[in-house]
């Protein structure tokens, strides 16, 4: 883990969401720790986006008036998204793609918008969440291109120092 581990939340819900830590982990069936909210979803504008630095293995709970999310726990990074959207029970619905699902993301939006020239903006076009088919911003999608694209991890030849003498 490093300090540049992030859970990226999307709202659906239109009331404000409060997250809260879960310091005993996801089996803590308490209220948890308030670490901040979020705000309502509005009709027309677009959707609250908010990020949480965390750790692998924190565990958060999503709360919107007395409805409560089932514990959602970061398990590795540097990033997580998770779009809450209250369900037609009237329960909070999470998705959530870790790590591996945003490199799968990445590397199916590079097939899509390969030899582009405006890829990135190809890629905004596109991106959506699988089961809630939520847009996915381009604030967060750099940072995930940052993070799994080949191209930015691919090897590099580094000139060396020359060393001194014969």
């Amino acid at each position: 883990a490093h300090a540049g581990d992030q859970m990226h939340i999307i709202s659906l819900v239109q009331e404000p969401v409060s997250v809260h830590w879960l310091p005993d982990g996801e089996s803590n069936a308490g209220e948890g720790v308030p670490s901040g909210n979020v705000d309502a979803a509005r009709e027309g504008s677009a959707n609250p986006v908010y990020s949480i630095n965390t750790f692998p293995g924190h565990a958060f709970r999503f709360h919107a008036g007395s409805v409560r999310s089932a514990a959602v726990v970061f398990n590795d990074g540097p990033h997580n998204l998770v779009v809450v959207a209250k369900a037609s029970s009237g329960s909070l619905d999470i998705e959530r793609l870790d790590a591996q699902g945003l490199k799968e993301l990445v590397l199916s939006l590079l097939k899509q918008c390969a030899g582009r020239s405006d890829y990135m903006q190809c890629a905004v076009e596109k991106a959506r969440t699988d089961r809630l088919k939520v847009r996915i911003p381009q604030l967060f999608l750099e940072k995930y291109f940052d993070a799994h694209s080949p191209y930015k991890q691919s090897p590099k030849v580094v000139a060396s120092p020359r060393s001194g003498g014969s």
